[in-house]
């Protein structure tokens, strides 16, 4: 191959990976190509009202103390609608499978390698909810949405 026709050929190969902008080199990387900021979360979709005692669905087990100390003068009843598991890249929202309503989470960044900001954007139809917020790794975030009715819909997310 002459030097000329070489150079044209090395010219056009490193043309077609070279990204116009950083924000378009961010879109073209796949979610599990190594090096990519990643975490992997849970998200529990839950139902909260009032009734006469305490009662707290079996499949709420991890979070049953955080529901009844921090909502206990509001709500007493609680009951999963559904749950999804994640992987979360860096800036890139992920739709989040809902009974009632949709959902993205986003993972901002990570914090001292053990934190994450996550913000989650949760509209059921009746209400929406937009928080973003530093959890600890293995803590739980909890996104509330207040019916009119009085109840809530609760968004909880949990991420390692």
């Amino acid at each position: 191959m002459s030097g000329r026709r070489l150079l044209v050929s090395l010219i056009v190969v490193l043309g077609l990976g070279v990204p116009a902008s950083a924000e378009d080199a961010e879109q073209k990387v796949p979610a599990d190509t190594p090096g990519t900021v990643q975490v992997s979360c849970d998200f529990i979709e839950i139902t909260a009202s009032s009734g006469k005692a305490v009662a707290v669905d079996p499949a709420l087990k991890p979070l049953e103390k955080r529901l009844t100390k921090v909502f206990d003068k509001k709500w007493n009843d609680f009951k999963q609608l559904s749950r999804a598991s994640s992987t979360l890249a860096k800036k890139k929202p992920e739709v989040l499978k809902l009974k009632q309503g949709t959902a993205t989470a986003t993972l901002v960044e990570i914090v001292d390698k053990s934190k994450v900001r996550l913000t989650v954007e949760f509209d059921d139809g009746k209400g929406k909810a937009n928080q973003t917020q530093l959890v600890d790794a293995g803590d739980w975030v909890i996104t509330v949405i207040q019916q009119p009715s009085g109840d809530g819909h609760l968004l909880a997310g949990s991420c390692k």
